[in-house]
């Protein structure tokens, strides 16, 4: 392989020094059941193991700590749990664990995963509680109120088992339908906690291939609608472990959609023979590696990085890629950057971004990439990612016109932090 061909993948450093095996992930999910995973390149999964070993080498100096994910379970006034609750999201919340295990393993990261809270018995613990307002009161103008009713209970709740909500991160479920915008359904991205919404049904299981018999959600039989609302669930999890929306593009599309771009609805499709499913996108699981529900160590977390780049540039190449370069100078070692090219509409939907390993010695870096051919303004957005788990932005901007050229005319040398 050329250092061309490493470049295009986003490779500057392949100083591989035998990756360490610290056990520094949160939970080791168990393998016997393996669905497809995206065949990555072996650039790619050299790149990534260094990513984790700089992770690894950082997060051994510090000490074993379990931020695992809590789950707050909630019923309104005149309802119960729907049937066998405790046991449908155990094999739920098992098996997003376990597909978080094989993407990461599949990217070169090893079995990273999420730490679940469980039970005595090794189910997946439920923090139960009510709502104080009928599910027939639910509409969409209700939703900022069940939410925020949702998080002062959850406050309450957990703190009487000394968990602190503000700094935790934590799952709530409620039982109110999802249909019309009625329930709480998003993630809140945030650099030392998390938080998320997702609902549940008398009907959610990890069972997909259901085509036929009654439609239960939005017109769709069990096994989509399965799909939907437990690739919705992880989705939204992913939000509260601080990831942000991002679209696979063209050049991975063959692998399926991105989890963090519509791959909430493409959830396991593809055990219904319906297309490749979904799956996690490098940038995704290279941030995941430093987060706390996925190391099982903490060193710092709490310490907001100091971080400079010297020489941050923003060129055209010839033949139409752009190239973001610079020198990073950081006392909290930042082992992966991400750019984000996020064209107008859509919200951040229709990004992509792109990943680069930074020199372990200088923090020199080089992003060559091709922007996308959208036209108007789009937003980049640069991201430095800390081995204690946080990360530090830039943004900036540029044009591309009607020949899908890229116009560096309003592109500011000093970038946005």
């Amino acid at each position: 392989m050329t250092m061309r061909d490493l470049r295009n993948c986003g490779i500057l450093t392949l100083a591989l020094v035998g990756c360490l095996s610290l056990s520094s992930s949160a939970e080791v999910a168990p393998k016997e059941v393996r669905d497809p995973t995206p065949a990555w390149p072996a650039a790619i999964q050299q790149r990534n193991a260094e990513m984790k070993r700089r992770v690894d080498v950082w997060l051994a100096e510090g000490r074993e700590a379990r931020m695992p994910l809590h789950v707050v379970y909630f019923t309104c006034s005149d309802q119960e749990p729907f049937p066998e609750h405790r046991e449908r999201l155990d094999r739920v919340l098992t098996e997003i664990q376990t597909w978080f295990a094989d993407q990461h393993e599949s990217l070169g990261f090893g079995r990273t995963t999420i730490a679940l809270e469980r039970d005595q018995d090794g189910k997946v613990r439920l923090h139960e509680a009510q709502l104080p307002f009928a599910v027939t009161t639910r509409r969409s103008a209700n939703t900022r109120e069940t939410r925020d009713e949702c998080v002062r209970i959850s406050r309450l709740l957990l703190g009487k088992d000394n968990i602190d909500f503000d700094n935790s991160f934590v799952l709530m479920l409620t039982t109110i339908p999802d249909d019309h915008g009625a329930a709480p359904y998003f993630g809140h991205p945030h650099q030392t906690k998390g938080s998320c919404f997702a609902v549940d049904t008398p009907w959610l299981d990890s069972k997909y291939t259901q085509t036929d018999g009654a439609k239960v959600w939005k017109g769709k039989p069990i096994g989509p609608a399965n799909s939907a609302l437990v690739g919705g669930i992880a989705h939204e999890l992913v939000h509260g472990f601080g990831l942000f929306h991002c679209d696979e593009g063209p050049a991975l599309a063959h692998f399926g959609e991105s989890l963090m771009g519509s791959g909430n609805y493409t959830w396991r499709q593809e055990r219904r023979g319906e297309g490749r499913g979904s799956f996690l996108l490098d940038g995704d699981a290279m941030q995941l590696i430093g987060r706390p529900p996925f190391t099982g160590r903490l060193r710092e977390f709490d310490r907001k990085p100091e971080i400079t780049i010297s020489d941050l540039r923003l060129e055209a190449l010839d033949e139409g890629p752009l190239r973001v370069s610079g020198n990073l100078q950081s006392d909290v070692p930042v082992y992966g950057l991400r750019l984000f090219d996020d064209p107008p509409g859509n919200g951040d939907y229709n990004a992509v971004a792109h990943v680069v390993l930074p020199d372990e010695q200088t923090g020199r870096f080089e992003i060559t990439f091709r922007p996308l051919e959208a036209v108007g303004e789009h937003e980049l957005r640069l991201y430095a990612y800390h081995v204690n788990g946080r990360w530090t932005k830039w943004t900036n901007v540029i044009i591309i016109d009607g020949a899908g050229r890229a116009d560096l005319s309003k592109t500011a040398k000093q970038w946005s932090r």
